[in-house]
């Protein structure tokens, strides 16, 4: 046999050897005893295959829930409806700052803002901005008439805004975790005299970051907080006195669509770092959960077998573990329909790839009675 008959003889070998080892991959998809054969007849640099898909089908099953949390934007959790209050609320909080109590322009309009190194910059003049508690006011509040249990109209707190004026006793933790226990937030002291106004809604400007609160007869308390680092230099002041809202004495439902349009972008984009952090966070936990149950039902294929008259105590746990590695792809192609059902996005690999285990212990390694 002539030499250049032998190197044909040697490629259409290795040629038909590569389609079978493709379609032996693609097998794996649907059927449990191609991800046996392959994980036993595999060997050498085959191996790190198995080792690739399994960690492709932990990427791809985390998809939904990365591009779900990540499309989260913080305005949709703070204003939404029922928004308690908070759209009117941050108007009239807008307003106070460059009108006075009598719809007066001020002289000198509140200072509200984030200065360019990301700290709160804020300087009042006034002595009527601050109106509560009205022996020693200290922060900023919008009330509305309601009936009272005897069917008298009088004043509730609506919306409150407190800024953290204190910066060098206080820190931002301390005086956000007050107010959320109903507590002045400058003296720790419970405030007796009108619980009912840490049942409004709120905005808290620390020193370095902000939270929001909506809260209503339905919701105790829903919201987020920020940080001032991606928006810096934002003045709040020069957005009250900008040309949009000049000349506007009396708050109407344009201004309030207006302000609401502003801190839609406030509110987001004080949340991004939150939410990256978390996201990421979260992404990182889940992938540890999904790769660890990949190697624990590896893990369980080895001991299942590990019977002194089962036929396959021959298996290895190397073996086995290839073994789900291969079965990983199809549930994480499958958990893609976590983006229909975003309540099971995190978890919905987890079962079905836990399903194609056991379905497999089941059929294909059951020993022949």
């Amino acid at each position: 046999m002539s030499k250049n008959k032998k190197k044909k003889k040697v490629q259409k070998q290795g040629n038909s050897q590569v389609a079978q080892d493709i379609g032996l991959g693609l097998k794996t998809l649907i059927s449990n005893d191609a991800c046996i054969k392959a994980a036993r007849e595999w060997r050498g640099l085959k191996d790190i295959i198995p080792v690739v898909v399994a960690l492709g089908a932990v990427v791809l099953a985390l998809v939904p829930y990365f591009v779900q949390q990540n499309s989260v934007q913080g305005s949709s959790i703070v204003l939404a409806n029922p928004t308690g209050s908070y759209e009117l609320g941050l108007a009239e909080l807008v307003h106070s700052i460059a009108y006075d109590e009598n719809n007066n322009v001020r002289p000198e309009p509140i200072t509200l803002g984030v200065s360019q190194d990301g700290k709160l910059q804020f300087e009042n003049k006034t002595t009527d901005f601050f109106n509560y508690p009205a022996s020693n006011p200290r922060w900023y509040t919008v009330s509305r008439k309601e009936e009272d249990s005897e069917g008298k109209l009088v004043d509730k707190i609506a919306f409150e805004v407190f800024i953290n004026t204190d910066p060098t006793n206080l820190t931002d933790t301390t005086f956000f975790t007050r107010i959320d226990k109903g507590e002045d937030p400058f003296t720790g002291i419970p405030f007796e005299a009108d619980k009912e106004s840490y049942r409004a809604s709120y905005i808290a400007f620390g020193q370095e970051s902000v939270r929001f609160r909506r809260r209503n007869q339905t919701v105790t308390a829903n919201g987020l907080t920020g940080t001032y680092s991606e928006i810096k230099g934002r003045s709040i002041t020069d957005f009250a006195k900008s040309e949009k809202l000049a000349d506007v004495k009396d708050i109407d439902q344009a201004y309030i669509d207006e302000v609401a349009t502003y801190f839609v972008n406030f509110i987001n984009k004080s949340f991004e770092p939150s939410k990256q952090a978390g996201l990421w966070m979260y992404t990182g936990i889940f992938f540890g959960v999904d790769a660890g149950a990949i190697i624990l039902f590896g893990l369980m294929l080895f001991l299942m077998t590990r019977g002194k008259k089962n036929p396959f105590r021959i298996y290895t746990l190397w073996e086995t573990q290839k073994m789900a590695y291969w079965s990983a792809l199809t549930p994480a192609i499958l958990s893609l329909f976590g983006f229909a059902i975003p309540s099971m996005a995190f978890i919905l690999f987890f079962f079905i790839f836990g399903f194609r285990m056991m379905w497999m212990s089941m059929k294909s390694m059951r020993p022949a009675v």
